[in-house]
């Protein structure tokens, strides 16, 4: 189920072992009990995200943590993408439900890019060495001996990002004024009108739940529109709508490919083409993802803008680039040198 941020970085470190999902992208908390019965012993961390950024599954975070502690195991959370749509409650230490590490970066609730928040026992950092080394991170330098810092500044390498830091801590403080209870109550709202306008839409294929329960989900909804190419459909929605949404694999091409039932021979006949230059055929969905911000009436025109591009309807003639995999206008021409001069 993982982004690719919480899955690439283990490999290097571990052997990985993936709890399995149901046909419908839900985490199978039965693999998952049978993986820590089977792995007891040599299980050094579970991580897992919080929610999906492909389906939008809350997953039992609280409930897995108290699994993975009943075998001494920590449980690490990749927060990220739940960060802007719920509050997390990391617990306190005694608790068995207690989250030992959370990370999530700060702009996807709507800071500045390039900061980021690795909560943990401050013990762990004290005893662990740095990942970086740097300027800042030691108590004295001597030509033959180095005295590291405690943490967290021995883990902080370099200039820290000052305005990082204080812009993702005004995006806390805005999510907080509004309240976790207004911001649930106007993304459900979002999420419902949108689910219930894609399934009044013929073959369309919606990916992960279509429930209701607002605990269960986050403002993520992924689908394909049956005949025209995910491509084809983020284009035309960005260049004629000014819709933005994202389609493709959202570095999370295992879990993708699981929900697209893309076979193990087929995935590798698809790695071919794109390691030979060629994304023609690249599987992949339409992802919309609403925010706080995002109002009702931008919800109709992303359903107006999908009926008109199922009956082919739109303005523009499209070409294709085969090594991108990407839509354009015909005669569309944009000189990005012009917007980098100095």
């Amino acid at each position: 189920m993982e982004h690719h941020s919480n899955d690439l970085p283990w490999r290097k470190k571990a052997q990985v072992m993936y709890v399995e999902v149901f046909e419908n992208g839900e985490l199978d908390l039965d693999h998952y009990m049978y993986l820590l019965n089977i792995y007891i012993s040599k299980v050094k961390l579970v991580t897992v995200s919080a929610a999906s950024n492909v389906t939008g599954f809350i997953n039992p975070i609280h409930k897995m943590a108290k699994m993975a502690h009943r075998y001494g195991i920590r449980i690490l959370i990749d927060a990220s993408q739940i960060m802007a749509h719920r509050k997390l409650d990391v617990k306190p230490d005694w608790d068995e439900e207690h989250l030992d590490f959370v990370v999530f970066t700060g702009h996807k609730m709507y800071a500045p890019f390039g900061i980021g928040v690795l909560i943990g026992p401050k013990e762990f950092f004290d005893m662990a060495n740095p990942d970086m080394l740097g300027g800042g991170i030691v108590k004295v330098v001597l030509s033959d001996t180095v005295y590291l810092a405690d943490s967290p500044e021995r883990h902080e390498a370099g200039t820290p990002n000052i305005l990082g830091a204080v812009g993702l801590a005004s995006a806390i403080k805005v999510f907080e004024s509004i309240g976790d209870t207004e911001v649930i109550r106007h993304e459900n709202e979002l999420v419902q009108h949108l689910l219930s306008g894609l399934m009044r839409l013929e073959n369309i294929s919606i990916y992960g739940s279509v429930d209701s329960d607002p605990l269960k989900r986050v403002g993520t909804v992924s689908f394909n529109m049956g005949g025209t190419f995910h491509a084809l459909v983020a284009a035309i929605l960005s260049y004629e709508y000014g819709i933005g949404v994202r389609n493709g694999c959202f570095c999370a091409h295992p879990y993708v490919l699981s929900l697209l039932n893309v076979g193990k021979q087929m995935q590798s006949e698809f790695a071919q083409h794109i390691l030979n230059g060629n994304k023609s055929q690249v599987p992949g969905m339409v992802r919309v993802s609403l925010g706080l911000y995002n109002t009702i009436n931008e919800v109709d025109i992303l359903l107006l803008a999908l009926k008109n591009i199922k009956s082919g309807t739109f303005n523009q003639k499209y070409v294709f680039d085969e090594s991108q995999g990407t839509y354009k206008p015909k005669d569309w021409n944009i000189n990005i040198h012009d917007y980098f001069k100095i």
